[in-house]
């Protein structure tokens, strides 16, 4: 199921909250007194730590699996894969054959017709 460019910038959003959060505990901890009292601010900021970088973790998780259906179901990947068979299939074909320059040039170019069609890939 393709994602909505909505969704990717709402999960970019969440992303940034959750980072700013994570770092405005680090800046609390590195600078509140140590304590092993788990009531203290120190111990509270450790936990906190600990549950934003597990949310962060699954957040990164998420959208990669965002990003992945998105792909799946967009036309680039067709295109990716039908560029790649037929650069396969010169690159067989030239080394079965004496190698010319327009041959290993022609091979060259399907090659990277595949390369720039993974640059118009989302995520690059």
């Amino acid at each position: 199921m393709a994602i909505t460019t909505n969704s990717l910038a709402a999960w970019t959003e969440t992303n940034e909250t959750l980072t700013q959060d994570l770092q405005s505990v680090l800046t609390f901890l590195a600078t509140a007194p140590w304590s092993a009292d788990p009531a203290s601010p120190y111990a509270l900021a450790e936990a906190e730590q600990t549950r934003l970088t597990a949310a962060i973790h699954q957040h990164a998780v998420t959208g990669l699996q965002q990003i992945n259906e998105e792909i799946a179901d967009g036309p680039l990947i067709a295109e990716i894969n039908a560029l790649s068979a037929r650069a396969k299939q010169e690159a067989t074909l030239i080394a079965n054959a004496v190698k010319t320059v327009t041959g290993i040039t022609r091979a060259v170019d399907l090659a990277t017709g595949v390369v720039s069609q993974f640059n118009k890939l989302p995520f690059l």
